[in-house]
This record gives structure tokens, sequence and C-alpha cells, in this order.
């Protein structure tokens, strides 16, 4: 099953990126990061394919207790991924029990695109 699995990395070349290390691609790409008391506003990403990285250190530079992304799989089925601390948690798949509907509302409110993304391959 095609199946895209995303993880904040921090690397020495290019600071944080978001790194599929699934073995499908990542769509409709939805990533915030939080500063010491709020998530700030959400970014749309690009696709990205598996094995490649989703270059985002100029759009989370100023928060840096949290990171947070959404994405979809070919089958349209929706995932949430948060990083703290350098450590990524576990997937959650909608409908899970573990799934943050409010943080989903957050990541999908006021959301803007940017030139500072690039894919790259790591």
């Amino acid at each position: 099953m095609q199946r895209p699995l995303l993880n904040f990395v921090n690397t020495p070349q290019s600071g944080w990126v978001i790194l599929n290390v699934g073995n499908g691609p990542a769509l409709n790409i939805r990533f915030m990061g939080k500063d010491r008391t709020s998530w700030v506003q959400p970014v749309i990403g690009y696709a990205i394919p598996p094995n490649i990285a989703l270059t985002i250190q100029e759009e989370i530079k100023n928060a840096g207790a949290a990171l947070a992304v959404y994405y979809k799989d070919l089958f349209d089925n929706e995932y949430m991924v948060e990083c703290e601390a350098d450590t990524n948690s576990i997937v959650y798949k909608r409908g899970d029990k573990n799934w943050n509907e409010e943080q989903y509302n957050l990541i999908h409110h006021n959301v803007r695109r940017s030139d500072l993304l690039h894919l790259i391959s790591l």
C-alpha cells in the first residue's frame, strides 16, 4: 500500500525539513509551528514524494516550541504528526481516539502560501 509517513528532521544543511519516509506521496500538506503560547499561521506546502523533503526552516524559525503537519494519502486518509522537543509523535489518523480536532481546525484556518519552500533530496 502506498502510504506516506512524514517526519520532522533538523538537518545540518537545510535546518528543519519535513521528510517523507513512507512509500507513497503525501498530499495537501499543511504545517505550522508553535511559539511559547500559541500556534502560528499555517502554511500550505507542496506534495512530498517518498524519500524527498520539504524545507520549512524559514517558515518556522520563530516557532521553537512545537511543529505540526497535516497531510493526506492517495486514498484520502488524513494524518497529523506533531514534533515537540525534537521528538516526532505518533502519526494520528483522522477518526483515531488521539486525533486532535481542535488542532485540525487550526491548521486549516487562515492558511497561506509561501515562496520560501523547496523540495530537496536528502
